[in-house]
Formats: structure tokens, sequence, C-alpha cells
């Protein structure tokens, strides 16, 4: 079996949402502790220093997601700190707050604990992989399964990967490291063998 990490265009699209979700959860936990801060006649303002500090982490880890910190690191973290927040604030909102200020930070904090699970989904390893039953390509939520029967060509460049299917549909995708020349070489042997050796199968049947 070969594994080959590449490059899944929906997965990249979803890690882009990442950054700015952490950013607009944190501005709606600024504003709402504001508003907690005016019921409270600006007193008791330590209770409100932990939804500042998650704010400002939560900016500050957004930004570091786009320049040093691609594998999303602490996500998880950073999400469960959010639902904390949004849940306590809601809850501290009830004796006082209209009715939609209290479902909109309860809405968020039910956002959050979603994103907890589908975030760690998304940051998993995106590695295609080639098996003698056939190739399987990694997705958001589950890989999807090619069988050799339905593949006419594999080629793999030292940049892309290429799979042609019988029905002539093809995939193109980006490989994310380098292979040397030999790995390339055993790789495009295996599948072509795989290939022949299925249609042989299919022809006898």
């Amino acid at each position: 079996m070969y594994n080959v990490p590449v490059k899944i265009e929906s997965i990249e699209r979803r890690k882009r949402l990442t950054a700015p979700l952490h950013i607009i959860a944190s501005l709606f936990l600024i504003i709402n502790a504001g508003i907690l801060i005016k019921h409270l006649n600006y007193q008791q303002l330590l209770l409100l220093y932990p939804i500042y500090a998650v704010a400002l982490v939560s900016i500050i880890y957004a930004i570091s997601l786009k320049k040093w910190n691609k594998r999303a690191t602490y996500n998880l973290w950073m999400r469960i700190a959010q639902f904390i927040c949004f849940a306590w604030l809601g809850f501290i909102f009830i004796p006082f707050a209209n009715t939609i200020s209290i479902i909109t930070l309860f809405l968020w904090a039910i956002i959050t604990l979603l994103l907890i699970f589908t975030e760690r989904r998304i940051y998993h390893k995106t590695d295609l992989q080639l098996t003698k039953e056939g190739i399987l390509i990694p997705g958001q939520r589950t890989h999807k399964s090619l069988p050799w029967q339905q593949v006419q060509d594999f080629i793999i460049r030292p940049d892309f990967i290429t799979i042609i299917r019988t029905n002539q549909l093809y995939v193109q995708l980006e490989i994310l490291k380098k292979i040397d020349a030999d790995q390339l070489h055993n790789m495009n042997h295996f599948s072509a063998e795989q290939i022949k050796n299925h249609n042989q199968i299919l022809n006898k049947v």
C-alpha cells in the first residue's frame, strides 16, 4: 500500500473558513461582554476578564492559522473555550436580556460545539492510498473508494496525480510533498499492474 499526501480543494476551502469564524466568534463575545458590563454598572469586571481573554486569544490564534499554525494545533481547545463562554453568557443573560439575545448566545454555543467536531476532521492528514483493491481518495467525512475496475489510467508525477476513470471522467490532485523518483516509478508500476490484473479478471468474466 502507498500513501500520498494530496490537496483536496473542498477541505482547503473549509480550512480557509476557520480563521474568519474564530474572529467573528471573538467579536460577538466582546460585544456581549460589553452589554453585560453596562448591565452590571461597570462593577464585578473580574467576572468578564476570562471572556475578553478568550476573545483576544482567539483573534491572535486566527491570525496564526494563516501564518504559523497551519495544522491548527490548538483549535480544539479554542473552540471549547468559546463554547464555555457563549454558554456562560447565555445563562447570565437570562434574567435581564431579551429572548433574541439569549437565543443568539445559545445558538453560538451550539455552533462552536459543532465546529469542535467538524474542524477536527478537516485537519486530519489527507493521504491518497493505493491498495490492491483500489484507490482511496480522502474527503471531509469519509474516504471515497475507487476500485481498479473503474480506473482506466493512473499517472503520478512529482507535482500532480491524474486518475482517468473508465467512463472518461478524470480527477487531478496536487501532491503536497516531494516524492523521490524511485517511489514515483514504483507507484506508477503498481497502479499499472493493478489495472491490468483487474481488467483481465473482468475480461474472463
